[in-house]
């Protein structure tokens, strides 16, 4: 599966004119984010929070021009907005996963560039599961039941609600190898935040993640061999998810899934007390506005 994902960036024409058009659109952002990035400054994290806070992504624009018909192909902005269950929870460490040992695949049968670029991919789902709104919310359970739900527009926005929440009030992670952490969302990288419960960053963890994630296809290309999925090792900085929302300070998810039930928190982010949706879908919820 992860391979047929892959594939397709070596577009037809069509896809060829569409990735440009695209990226035109996204090239002034793209040019500030870099140049924050390499001024190599004390502030240089501050600088690309600024950019990114300065510049929104215009969602609607970038619609109507993955839309455009002389590049009929693949999906919308929108159509992939609303069917990415992959970017959440466990199904962003499985696509991870996969494409990591697809990676390794390459890597060992000796093409070192292919793999790496492969890598590159599958490392944007491992960073999902840094992002704090998308590390919990069970996207695709809600998908599932939104299927067969005759209010499914609302609670498709309440779970938009849940991702903007967690990313912006953050979740105190632990990883497998004992360090701990608070994480924010997209909208607030690269949320450093210290204090007495902090050994280390979101930032700080998802580059030892990622390096090691880099230096096992690196292994694999000198030693042409590829590792089972046990020594993964990208996994050892990485949240451990059913701890995420035990922790003390750590708020109540805003939604739950217990069956085929959809279940809601009610009175207040620490009040630990639950509501099924039913009725209550039958209205709308504010603040869904989508967020990164």
């Amino acid at each position: 599966m992860f391979r047929r994902w892959f594939d397709p960036l070596d577009f037809p024409p069509a896809g060829k004119l569409k990735t440009k058009a695209i990226t035109k659109e996204l090239g002034f952002l793209n040019d500030k984010a870099l140049a924050a990035i390499r001024s190599n400054s004390e502030n240089a994290a501050d600088r690309l929070v600024t950019v990114y806070k300065d510049n929104p992504l215009d969602i609607t624009h970038l619609e109507k021009v993955s839309k455009d018909p002389r590049w009929a192909i693949g999906s919308s902005f929108m159509q992939l907005l609303e069917a990415n269950v992959d970017h959440f929870g466990v199904e962003a460490r499985s696509t991870y996963n996969a494409g990591h040992a697809v990676a390794l695949e390459v890597a060992a049968g000796g093409d070192l560039k292919t793999a790496l670029a492969v890598n590159a991919f599958a490392d944007h789902f491992l960073q999902d599961f840094f992002t704090a709104g998308h590390i919990r919310v069970p996207r695709n359970e809600i998908a599932e039941i939104a299927k067969n739900h005759p209010y499914s527009i609302p609670v498709l926005k309440r779970k938009s609600v849940m991702h903007n929440e967690d990313g912006e009030l953050g979740l105190w992670l632990e990883s497998p190898s004992g360090e701990k952490w608070k994480a924010f969302g997209d909208g607030r990288l690269p949320g450093k935040v210290f204090s007495s419960e902090t050994t280390s960053t979101n930032l700080d963890q998802y580059r030892k993640a990622v390096q090691r994630s880099i230096s096992k296809v690196r292994d694999a290309f000198n030693n042409k061999k590829a590792i089972q999925l046990s020594g993964f090792a990208a996994w050892h900085h990485a949240p451990i998810m059913d701890k995420v929302s035990m922790h003390k300070n750590s708020h109540d998810p805003l939604l739950k899934v217990q069956g085929s039930k959809l279940l809601m928190r009610v009175n207040g982010v620490f009040s630990g007390k639950y509501e099924v949706l039913d009725e209550l879908t039958k209205g709308e919820l504010p603040g869904a506005k989508v967020t990164g």
